[in-house]
């Protein structure tokens, strides 16, 4: 059985009109104890019943709308200082044949100065701007209409202002969300956590979590800080299997990060293990790191990828020189890992040269008979190794000492271009 319909008192009637506008209607409804529809219905009636009765204006509130026009209030501010609707004070306003003042050069409105006025056709009729100087410094052009009803107050630096007040007020918590501390933090969360990104199989996926407590960063911060935080470091695990906790974190260089990673080489030589950069650093090589990555690839022993030198076909040990069963012709020509760096395309164009018909410099080199030794065109690798012990630099140019010689070892060397410029034919 329906409930019959609680017919509408006064006193709900006022509420209505009085709360209804700044709450809303689901608020209204809380209060009144009655549905969301009922209220809009209501509302309906209520507007059409004061569109039909004159609203009654006392004599004090005439003498206030007259004073407050005179002052160069809008009607905007009038109607909220007289708890009325903007229509009614403007409807009012033509009743009594009030006019505003119009504002001028020199006059301030608000935190706005107007330096100057212009009169702009725009939307089929004449409009009259006002250019004007912001208390910001900021020059910005307005509406005089706006700028004399109130609507505008400033170039916009006062809204921006309010809001920054109000979400300060409101969000405020550590004040270094645009850090770099923070954006690693950032990082070492969403590794954990969002599946959606490439690295969690690395992190999250391996069962790799993050200290419960470091859910907030003002205490990962205060960890940061007291254990040796700077900008040029980066968050390492002591064990790269463990969590990211207090007693497995540290900060170290990235440099010395990437020695302690799962993806690295560990090669095991002379009685001792190190990774392939170190062992690349280690007083007991004989060539640079690119070239032992190379053999340690293709299979070489490793106390002999470290201990050899290349000298043309053959692999010397550099104690005795004595020639080893290696011959340089086995190794595969791919995987030396420098294929994007600049001295592999001075190889490469170096080769073209001489070799290719169709290159559109083969006349002033193959076509002249100069050729590329045989272990440079081989390879990449000895010439790498010959460049490296020969003086190579990124600003210099590979240079034959002889215009008309070949590109062999003892005919090359490494200029500059003004000195290879000289050296022309």
């Amino acid at each position: 059985m329906e409930t019959p319909k609680q017919p509408w008192t006064e006193q709900e009637c006022e509420f209505l009109s009085q709360h209804r506008v700044s709450m809303g209607d689901k608020w209204c409804a809380e209060q009144l104890g009655r549905t969301v529809n009922a209220i809009k219905v209501k509302c309906v009636k209520l507007r059409i019943a004061a569109k039909n009765k004159k609203s009654v204006w006392s004599k004090h509130e005439e003498e206030y709308l007259t004073e407050q026009v005179k002052h160069g209030k809008g009607c905007a501010e009038i109607a909220e200082s007289l708890n009325r609707t903007l229509r009614s004070v403007q409807h009012r306003f033509g009743e009594l044949g009030l006019q505003k003042p119009q504002l001028q050069v020199g006059d301030k409105i608000e935190r706005l100065l107007i330096l100057e006025l212009y009169t702009k056709f725009r939307h089929n009729q004449n409009k009259t701007y006002a250019k004007c100087l912001c208390d910001c410094g900021k020059e910005t052009h307005v509406l005089r209409a706006s700028l004399q009803s109130g609507k505008i107050k400033s170039c916009g630096c006062l809204k921006a202002e309010k809001a920054r007040e109000r979400m300060s007020k409101q969000n405020y918590s550590h004040g270094n969300s645009k850090t770099r501390l923070y954006s690693l933090w950032g990082g070492m969360k969403t590794r954990c956590t969002n599946k959606n990104i490439k690295e969690y199989p690395l992190y999250g996926g391996r069962g790799i979590i993050f200290y419960k407590e470091w859910e907030d960063f003002v205490v990962f911060e205060k960890w940061a800080m007291s254990n040796g935080y700077a900008d040029g470091l980066s968050l390492d695990r002591i064990d790269v299997n463990g969590n990211y906790e207090p007693n497995n974190c540290r900060w170290i260089p990235r440099g010395e990060q990437n020695r302690n990673k799962r993806s690295n080489v560990n090669i095991t030589a002379f009685g001792e293990t190190k990774t392939l950069v170190e062992w690349s650093e280690d007083d007991r090589c004989n060539t640079t790191y690119y070239s032992l990555q190379y053999r340690i690839q293709v299979g070489w022993e490793p106390e002999l990828a470290i201990s050899s030198v290349l000298y043309g076909d053959v692999i010397y040990k550099k104690e005795n020189r004595k020639p080893c069963n290696y011959n340089y012709d086995r190794i595969p020509r791919t995987q030396h890992g420098m294929t994007g760096t600049r001295i592999y395309r001075i190889w490469i164009a170096m080769r073209r040269r001489c070799n290719k018909p169709n290159y559109i410099r083969y006349k002033d080199y193959g076509g002249r008979g100069i050729s590329v030794c045989k272990d440079w065109n081989d390879s990449f690798v000895p010439f790498y190794d010959w460049a490296m012990s020969n003086g190579y630099k990124e600003t210099l140019s590979i240079d034959r000492i002889n215009v008309n010689g070949n590109y062999e070892p003892s005919n090359c060397r490494w200029a500059t271009a003004t000195e290879q410029l000289e050296h022309k034919r």
